[in-house]
């Protein structure tokens, strides 16, 4: 499964990260709960932000960010 991350918003249109590659999708098509860094889902016909697994990812970034300034 490849992971879709929010990379930014630009008017109506949300810039996507999937797999190395950026998708532009309708602003309509996000839930407000969305933002930048958000890794993302797809249900019920919206995108959604999927929060334990973005809490994940931004923890990990974190703690590779602090061993390097060790």
């Amino acid at each position: 499964m490849q992971m879709l991350i929010i990379d930014r918003f630009e008017g109506d249109i949300v810039v996507v990260e999937a797999d190395n590659n950026m998708l532009e999708l309708p602003r309509d098509k996000f839930s407000g709960d969305v933002s930048e860094g958000d890794i993302i889902i797809f249900e019920n016909d919206m995108y959604h932000a999927d929060k334990v697994a973005t809490l994940e990812r931004r923890s990990k970034i974190a703690a590779r960010l602090r061993n390097c300034t060790k």
